[in-house]
């Protein structure tokens, strides 16, 4: 639902209030038949409002849901970017990078599982490309969350040894299984046509079947899933079910973590979820130094 918010297509990065104490830039990716990919680069700004040198620490490169574009998480960047450290303050450097998948905000084309996931490898290839040396975590948000996973399970680990993290914040299993919950009475025909989609976004199957040659394989012991207390849009049993699907225990993952008292789409707003997201990164970039 590229088209929602009414302006979601439309707006521009200059007509958006950002934080003084933030660097946004707008980029524009190449992706498949030459295709353009709309972007944002946010970083901590310096006292004197200039950026930091190009070699972050770390960059985390976001995947969104299913609505509006990069430019609507602006305030969900800036959290993680200037707010207190709850444990330790993260990477003055850090890089965090959002591009928009075709048929949202400017990029063009129809929206499909195989063309999203296309996107998102260019987007990932041109931040490899970028910060040669920096790690990568990857960061999905409801639909981002199921593209994060079908992503990773395509790729081999070889080819993308940056890639260090996987952050999924609400995620939801498959469409299939997001149809019945939607309409959960099978009295209602929608509740039967899930099974019809041509694009299914099965996270559950594609965690089960990635093996340690795969990107996703090698991340599974250590993703962080987020899910919200009151999310109303994704059944947080769903969450549980993906972590479950990594390995949960077996694999020596952390239990999913609950954001109290959170919406779905406003777990960012509460201090939990910069702590959890601090904890993880800051533990991701440790492991990476240690060589893990």
């Amino acid at each position: 639902m590229g088209y929602l918010p009414p302006e979601a297509r439309t707006e521009e990065l200059k007509d958006v209030a950002v934080d003084p104490k933030v660097r946004c830039q707008e980029v524009r990716i190449p992706s498949e038949r030459g295709r353009k990919l709309a972007g944002i680069v946010l970083s901590k700004a310096s006292s004197n409002g200039s950026d930091q040198n190009d070699r972050p620490e770390a960059v985390i490169m976001y995947l969104q849901g299913n609505a509006g574009s990069p430019l609507h998480r602006i305030p969900v960047f800036t959290t993680l970017l200037v707010s207190r450290p709850f444990t330790h303050p993260l990477p003055r450097s850090l890089r965090i990078v959002a591009v928009a998948p075709r048929s949202y905000w400017k990029s063009s084309g129809r929206a499909t599982e195989r063309g999203i996931l296309e996107d998102y490898r260019a987007t990932l290839d041109y931040i490899s490309h970028r910060w040669t040396s920096s790690p990568i975590i990857l960061y999905g948000h409801s639909l981002g969350g199921a593209a994060a996973i079908c992503l990773l399970a395509q790729l081999a680990r070889e080819e993308y040894q940056n890639v260090k993290g996987l952050v999924l914040e609400n995620p939801f299993v498959s469409i299939p299984r997001m149809v019945k919950a939607m309409y959960p009475s099978p009295w209602t025909p929608y509740h039967h046509l899930g099974g019809f989609v041509w694009d299914k976004w099965d996270a559950v199957r594609a965690m089960r079947e990635a093996g340690e040659e795969m990107v996703l394989g090698y991340l599974k012991r250590d993703t962080l899933v987020l899910t919200s207390e009151k999310d109303e849009v994704v059944p947080r049993e769903m969450g549980q079910e993906i972590w479950e699907a990594a390995g949960g225990e077996v694999s020596g993952g952390k239990e999913p973590v609950v954001i109290k008292e959170a919406l779905h789409e406003d777990a960012w707003m509460k201090n939990q979820w910069v702590a959890e997201m601090q904890r993880y990164v800051n533990g991701t970039l440790a492991r990476n130094r240690s060589g893990m």
